[in-house]
């Protein structure tokens, strides 16, 4: 994301689960479907009479012993922020497994440092990182060989509804948070822009050619919304606005 700006973070929530993208997270559906990998499974609470295998309901997934992993593939908005969390655990104490957030279409770079998770009891794990301008991610759990089976559970990814309030060196959105009328100034020509939902949907878009640009969303849903404004010399920038 082409951005040079100062800004301030106000946190209106942790984050945004995003329709169609990951899906059965707490693994409550009975099966592992739509996750992929190798050498991995279900584990059922009513089965495991000694450790609790389970962070919440009556199943999570599950590595088992020796090498295996645990993905899915997701379609993102190029240049959004996104957080991954989940809740993890090991059977046996002092082993680790990982999890990483790789870029799918370009040679499975990682987006994030590998998050090592080394406990053998139930501990929540947070990441955020920013989307590749190709827009597909895989969400991975990953362990070596020689390792015990490891648990997650609860795993929820979705844009990090930051609102950014401003000093942006190229465009700015007033007024953020908005009942759905708001403005973009830019300190150059705006040539376009792109609205997108919570979905990665396109919800609204324009070619013109101004400095100021109206934008109208008072028919849409409440929530959070990303904005791509282009600029007359090529830049272009991500802008969050929350409606309410």
């Amino acid at each position: 994301m082409k951005k040079s700006l100062l800004f301030t973070v106000l946190w209106v929530a942790f984050s945004w689960c995003v329709n169609g993208q990951l899906v059965n997270g707490d693994f409550e559906t009975g099966d592992k479907t739509p996750w992929q990998g190798f050498n991995n499974g279900m584990t059922v609470a009513a089965d495991e009479t000694t450790i609790d295998y389970c962070y919440s309901g009556d199943f999570s997934g599950k590595i088992n012993n020796g090498e295996g992993s645990l993905f899915q593939v997701l379609d993102v908005v190029a240049g959004a922020q996104y957080t991954l969390t989940f809740y993890g655990k090991l059977r046996d104490a002092g082993q680790s497994f990982n999890a990483v957030v790789k870029d799918e279409l370009a040679g499975g770079k990682p987006l994030i440092g590998s998050v090592a998770v080394n406990a053998d009891a139930w501990t929540p794990y947070s990441v955020n990182f920013t989307a590749p301008a190709q827009g597909k991610v895989r969400v991975l759990f990953y362990k070596a060989n020689g390792i015990g089976p490891f648990y997650v559970d609860d795993v929820t990814f979705g844009l990090a509804t930051a609102i950014e309030s401003t000093e942006i060196n190229t465009f700015s959105v007033a007024p953020n948070p908005s009942s759905g009328l708001f403005k973009i100034n830019g300190t150059e020509t705006i040539t376009g822009y792109t609205v997108y939902n919570a979905a990665g949907q396109v919800v609204k878009e324009a070619t013109l050619s101004n400095q100021e640009v109206s934008v109208d969303l008072s028919g849409k849903p409440h929530g959070l919304y990303l904005v791509q404004v282009n600029s007359i010399s090529g830049k272009s920038e991500i802008l969050k606005v929350l409606v309410k």
